[in-house]
């Protein structure tokens, strides 16, 4: 891959557009600069219908993983097929996940729930994308019952088209940005499945030493309140199974149950205790265990969570999470786990009886360490992926309008030239 461009060479202030600069016309991202053209896409592209794949499932087998093509719907890429019919261009979600934009830079098949878009014009494909991209198409389809986008739709939006040197120089800045936060994200998955191998190692460790039941290590365990909650802010913050699920504990979107004194008291959450999901449609969610922090605020927790407040001189809050949280804890849990009215639920009776490894407190701290050390290294680049689409967003806004030049030794890169 070619130099990537550094952000650092868009053009500073003196090169910005004045705030008050008059257009003749407005474009889906807002008035741009006068020395900037505009066009509609109708003008831009060729437009058809995406199609069908033909089913051959009676002359030979196949699947949705055969084929050389991807296969692009509303949604991004669905499956492989044998044949192509875009060799070069824009998708455009058409049903579904209307307003939806993809480029394709290589021959793949479209679906008939999306729009081709085959440039015909001297402009530049990326540029073009990203425009569309924050344009926000979806807010333009019919509102029906099933919102649907259409040709005509597609083709009178307005798009702003300066110099195409100047769109290869925004293309290639934006592409930079992506091109990190793709890294990041192949290294948050990296990493991920470097803390699931190491987890793995170290629970088959200690898993065949002695064990005990959980109820021997349990001071109190509890369902938590059926009372109904409110967005208002009347009562107790009460966590419930969004602010548990990915297995780390958030306290976002919270909701608040008022609360007798005595009900508040038996159902606040302390420093150590464990919430664990029991009941849920998602087998995947049933079981997911966090450990409640030390927290200047009370917080209670909702009926489809249960506390578990440990001996901790028996087992440590934190080693247990992990454990029940690991591939050899979830095999445990599955065991345990009973389906009723289309949700899977997990008891206190069931709990009690799950078997832990008896492990001494050094060790449990060494697991416990190990497995946090490769857990702040997710959280970190989760943080800088962050940051980057936080980044990325800012430059949107700011070069696709032309609220900010870029300086004539921005670098193009090889990947946007044409």
């Amino acid at each position: 891959m070619s130099n990537q461009a550094s952000l650092g060479d868009i053009s500073d202030g003196n090169d910005k557009v004045e705030e008050e600069s008059e257009t003749s016309e407005r474009t889906i991202l807002g008035e741009i600069p006068d020395d900037w053209d505009s066009d509609i896409v109708e003008n831009l592209f060729n437009l058809t219908n995406g199609s069908a794949r033909e089913d051959r499932s009676s002359s030979r087998n196949t699947s949705e993983t055969e084929g050389e093509f991807d296969v692009y719907g509303a949604n991004g890429k669905i499956a492989k097929y044998e044949d192509s019919n875009l060799d070069k261009g824009l998708v455009v979600g058409r049903v579904g996940t209307v307003g939806s934009v993809y480029e394709i830079d290589q021959p793949a098949w479209v679906s008939d729930n999306a729009i081709k878009a085959k440039l015909d014009s001297d402009n530049n494909l990326r540029f073009l994308y990203y425009v569309m991209k924050r344009g926000r198409l979806d807010s333009l389809a019919n509102q029906t019952a099933h919102p649907l986008l259409n040709q005509g739709i597609v083709g009178s939006v307005r798009l702003p088209t300066p110099e195409k040197d100047e769109q290869r120089r925004i293309a290639s800045v934006l592409y930079n940005v992506d091109q990190a936060i793709s890294k990041t994200e192949e290294i948050i998955e990296q990493t991920q499945r470097v803390k699931k191998g190491l987890m793995q190692d170290l629970f088959e460790d200690i898993h065949g030493e002695d064990s005990f039941p959980l109820e021997d290590a349990i001071e109190d365990i509890r369902y938590g309140t059926d009372s109904k909650s409110n967005q208002d802010g009347d009562g107790v913050p009460t966590l419930r199974i969004p602010n548990i699920v990915g297995r780390k504990l958030t306290f976002d979107d919270l909701k608040h149950t008022s609360l007798s004194e005595d009900e508040r008291e038996k159902l606040k959450v302390e420093e150590g205790d464990l919430l664990i999901i029991r009941t849920n449609g998602n087998p995947d969610y049933v079981g997911q265990t966090v450990v409640f922090p030390d927290t200047e605020e009370d917080y209670v927790f909702a009926s489809y969570l249960i506390r578990i407040r440990v001996d901790q001189d028996k087992i440590l809050p934190k080693f247990l999470s992990k454990y029940l949280n690991s591939e050899i804890g979830r095999r445990e849990m599955n065991g345990w786990i009973r389906t009723s009215a289309g949700n899977y639920n997990l008891g206190i009776t069931a709990i009690e009886k799950f078997s832990i490894p008896e492990v001494d407190e050094d060790k449990q701290r060494k697991v416990i360490d190990k497995i946090e050390c490769v857990e702040e290294a997710i959280e970190k680049y989760k943080n800088e992926k962050e940051q980057l689409q936080r980044l990325k967003k800012g430059l949107m806004q700011d070069l696709l309008t032309g609220s900010v030049r870029t300086g004539e030794d921005v670098r193009v890169l090889d990947e946007v030239v044409v």
